[in-house]
């Protein structure tokens, strides 16, 4: 809902106008920029004065006026301080002559108020307690305290600035006025009335008095349109009701001030004259504006004979339009000053250093010849010193006693003030140090909070934003002191919770089956099998087999007689009835669970230089893993092994060179060293994205699914964690255990929600759920 201006004065003239002169001023600005900075008003009452004197504070309002418009705005300081600075520099003669001026001067943005006042005129404002009953304030008696402390030489020493509030009201006039209206009866006037009745009512009981007073003032309203009372169209009078009473008071007083000024008044009263001339259609003209410039000004209702509207902006010169000339000479004045005060210092400052060095070099000449006795003038040297001792001692001793009191108390003092000095600045320091560590530890816990929600909304991204804003926090924290550090732990721990949470990591426990370190303390221990109830660890330096029974909690030691370093591969069909090993990079042993024996079968490849990385038995084929050719060959069973096998990759754009693993579900999953998967379905490349997986893996070492499994289950040494996948490459959990160091090698078995997990040369079991 807009809101309506209402600004209504009253202005009663005296019978005697060098007694009590009023003038009252009321702008509207014309350009769109000059409307951005509001009407200008003005009440002032000057009490016996002489005509020059009016002139000269009519020159002043004038002057501010049209200063104000000019002046641009700054940074932190609006254009009416910058003019009334100036103005005070300018009018301290007519301040110091006349004590009977009272005066306030402000512009109107509404609902924003600015002004400034000299002297005792009244200024209240009426406003709306909770209990919606009309309370006032004197904001003269308000600002007394400041107005008397700045300097009374000042025509306009401060600046109250404030807002008017929607059915709030603003009321100023000249002294005398309260003379006739007190506060109160002012308030009941104002409050019961729309303001342009107010400011009739109040016109009309003084205009009865038929003294020699004159008394003028302006009642503002900013009211709620559909509340405004006052619904009837001002049409804005002639200006120029102060201006023509102050014609008449120049014409009574015209044959004394010729006589003591003859060019002055005069040009005065052409002036005043020329105004009261100007043609009504010059001043209706201004008003025809177009109907978006009036669309663009805010709602106001306006009856004052004194109101006038600037026509030509451009023709007043502002008040801060300084020469450039003024301005390079004062730079240069300024620059002159400071170079040869600087030049002096900086020459103070050398002829020291020169003292001081001068001074350390002789101590050095004459130390070095005393300590080398340079033509036995050591004794001299010596004596020379023990005398200068002495003399500084006597001349000490013969100090009055007050000075060495004095001497005493300023160096006491000195180091008080010195050590005060850095002891406020330590503890200033120390308590900004407290007030940002607990600033930090606040937001931490906020953001914390904050993930907290997000995560009952199942809003990840946004819970992970927080803590990652709480971590970074926490990060940055000084956690030295043992309480700090305390905090700091309790809070990272927290938010550890919180990321493992997010990131879908349980912690479980991992339970030690064996440790086949005990056994074969130099070996390491690559890959582990599951063949019926047995698991089976070998090692590429060994052609031992280290086999470990389920059921009877029993370990075992399978000697070999395999021509090999060790064994590098091995599978196990989902029969369960046989496994296979690779050794010397390619060749393949069958192992027979029955007598724990392994014999050597037939295999081919059609590469001869073949390096198989990984072997996989599905539906009673071999499919094995060729990255040094970049293929999967697939052989078929026969009576003494496995037939020659058939390139199974028909896509020549998939690299299977770094790859570590497989894992075959009807389609084929490879996992490489840089940890990504390559899915391959009928020989090509098929689309695969992992989604929902942070920390993203480094380093995974095996890869394991099968056709009735529901998921895919990958080993990533790097971060210590079983990751488990949905078939559609989404995060479904991460398993982790504080046991686990270098989880290097997996068997799964999902149906009874167990794994088993080699690191190092100790087999661990944990549990899937």
């Amino acid at each position: 809902m807009d809101n309506v201006l209402h600004l209504h004065e009253f202005f009663v003239e005296g019978g005697q106008p060098e007694k009590s002169h009023v003038l009252l001023t009321i702008t509207e600005p014309a350009t769109p920029e000059e409307r951005a900075k509001g009407y200008f008003f003005a009440v002032c009452e000057i009490i016996d004065a002489e005509t020059s004197s009016i002139s000269k504070l009519q020159n002043v309002v004038d002057e501010i006026e049209n200063s104000y418009y000019e002046v641009p705005e700054e940074e932190g300081k609006s254009s009416l301080e910058t003019v009334l600075e100036k103005i005070n520099q300018r009018a301290f003669a007519l301040t110091a002559k006349h004590d009977s001026i009272h005066c306030v001067v402000g512009v109107l943005r509404p609902p924003e108020i600015l002004f400034s006042f000299y002297g005792r005129p009244t200024i209240l404002l009426l406003y709306k307690n909770k209990q919606g009953e009309f309370k006032q304030m004197d904001l003269v008696a308000q600002n007394e305290s400041d107005s008397d402390a700045a300097d009374s030489r000042q025509l306009f020493s401060q600046i109250v600035q404030g807002k008017i509030g929607a059915g709030d009201y603003f009321f100023m006039s000249t002294p005398q006025v309260s003379e006739y209206f007190n506060h109160d009866r002012l308030q009941k006037i104002i409050t019961t009335r729309p303001p342009r009745q107010s400011a009739e009512h109040v016109q009309r009981v003084l205009s009865e008095l038929k003294n020699d007073i004159s008394f003028g003032g302006v009642i503002i309203n900013y009211t709620p349109q559909t509340d405004a009372r006052d619904q009837r169209k001002i049409h804005r009078p002639n200006p120029g009701e102060s201006a023509r009473s102050l014609v008449r008071l120049l014409s009574t007083e015209q044959r004394t001030a010729s006589i003591l000024s003859s060019s002055l008044l005069p040009r005065l009263q052409r002036s005043f004259a020329e105004n009261q001339s100007t043609p009504r259609s010059a001043s209706t003209q201004t008003y025809l504006k177009t109907e978006d410039e009036e669309n663009a000004r805010p709602a106001a209702r306006i009856a004052s004979q004194h109101l006038r509207v600037r026509q030509n902006s451009a023709a007043a010169k502002p008040l801060s339009a300084t020469p450039w000339q003024t301005y390079l000479k004062s730079f240069f004045k300024i620059s002159w000053f400071a170079f040869r005060y600087a030049a002096r210092a900086l020459l103070w400052i050398c002829v020291g250093l020169i003292q001081f060095l001068s001074g350390v070099a002789r101590s050095a000449v004459l130390l070095f010849i005393v300590m080398i006795n340079y033509r036995n003038r050591r004794a001299a040297i010596l004596l020379e010193w023990r005398r200068s001792r002495q003399s500084f001692a006597e001349n000490i001793r013969r100090l009055p006693l007050l000075t060495k009191l004095l001497v005493v108390i300023s160096v006491a003092l000195a180091i008080a003030v010195t050590g005060s000095g850095i002891y406020i600045k330590l503890k200033q320091q120390r308590s900004e140090a407290e007030s940002r560590y607990a600033s930090a530890l606040q937001l931490i816990r906020e953001k914390k909070d904050a993930a907290e929600s997000a995560l009952i909304y199942n809003d990840t991204t946004l819970a992970e934003r927080e803590l990652r804003t709480a971590q970074n926090t926490l990060a940055a924290l000084p956690c030295k002191a043992d309480e700090a550090r305390l905090t700091c732990d309790q809070l990272r721990s927290e938010l550890d919770v919180f990321w493992n949470r997010i990131r879908k990591i349980s912690i479980v426990p991992a339970s030690a089956l064996t440790d086949w370190k005990t056994d074969a303390p130099k070996l390491s221990f690559d890959e582990i099998i599951k063949i019926q109830n047995k698991i089976i660890g070998f090692s590429a330096n060994t052609t031992s087999l280290f086999v470990y029974d389920t059921l009877t909690k029993k370990v075992k030691r399978v000697e070999t007689n395999v021509n090999s370093s060790g064994f590098t591969a091995g599978a196990v069909p989902k029969e369960s009835d046989y496994a296979l090993f690779i050794y010397n990079g390619k060749r393949l042993a069958k192992y027979n669970p029955v007598d724990d024996s392994l014999k050597e079968i037939d295999i081919d490849y059609p590469s001869l230089d073949a390096e198989i990385a990984d072997i996989v038995i599905y539906n009673r084929k071999l499919y094995s893993l060729d990255k040094k050719n970049n293929q999967i060959y697939k052989h078929e069973p026969t009576r003494t092994g496995f037939e020659r096998g058939k390139p199974w990759v028909r896509d020549n754009t998939v690299n299977l060179q770094n790859s570590v693993s497989f894992a075959i579900e009807g389609d084929i999953f490879v996992i490489n060293s840089q940890g990504a998967v390559i899915k391959l379905s009928k020989g090509s490349v098929e689309s695969f994205v992992v989604s929902g997986l942070d920390p993203a893996m480094t380093s995974p070492a095996e890869i394991w699914s099968y056709t009735d499994l529901n998921y895919i289950y990958i080993l990533d040494p790097g971060n210590k964690r079983l990751i488990i996948f949905e078939k559609n490459g989404r995060l479904k959990s991460q398993i982790t255990a504080s046991e686990f160091n270098n989880p290097i090698s997996m068997v799964i078995d999902e149906p009874n929600g167990t794994g088993y997990v080699l690191d190092g040369g100790t087999l661990y079991q944990i549990p899937l759920k």
